[in-house]
């Protein structure tokens, strides 16, 4: 935090992370985590393939957030030239 400018110890809050992102969207990005971890061979998994995908499915809302500030900013911008 302190690389961002934000003072240590001071109350950090990103206020559209709060936004709840429905799973309908969610299951847009990355849609082959699932099966993939399903289909992974439990006797001879490759432990770090797993946690990839579950991380792929973990970042799903993180990545829906950022794009629509993305978005959002980039409007704005248009908007003032």
């Amino acid at each position: 935090m302190a690389l961002a400018g934000i003072p240590m110890g001071q109350q950090y809050e990103v206020p559209w992370t709060t936004i709840h992102v429905p799973a309908e969207l969610q299951g847009l990005v990355f849609p082959f985590a699932e099966s993939a971890i399903a289909s992974l061979d439990p006797v001879r998994m490759n432990i770090g393939t797993r946690n990839f995908l579950q991380l792929l499915i973990q970042l799903r809302p993180f990545l829906w957030h950022v794009s629509t500030q993305i978005s959002v900013i980039s409007d704005c911008n248009a908007s003032l030239t």
